[in-house]
């Protein structure tokens, strides 16, 4: 996701001037600034228990939706790329 990258980017910078972020908000700005239509995503990411809310976790959780969101969502289309493959 380009939105993690530009911001671990910037944690990075951030790091090596010795600026510490804290996690907490680096992953609020994760959140608010994905699209829209993850809004159920960080609904459910609230009622993760605090122990399990990461960077690292959040990282993982967004990038298994992704390619949740990429993969064919029906029968069809799965027939479709199975033919296009052939």
């Amino acid at each position: 996701m380009q939105n993690v990258s530009h911001l671990r980017n910037v944690v990075f910078k951030l790091q090596q001037l010795h600026q510490g972020i804290f996690d907490e908000i680096m992953i609020a700005k994760m959140l608010y600034t994905l699209p829209e239509h993850f809004h159920y995503f960080t609904s459910a990411w609230e009622s993760t228990p605090t122990s399990e809310k990461t960077i690292e976790n959040l990282v993982a959780r967004l990038c298994g939706e992704e390619d949740y969101k990429n993969k064919p969502q029906n029968k069809e289309e799965d027939e479709n790329v199975a033919l296009f493959i052939n």
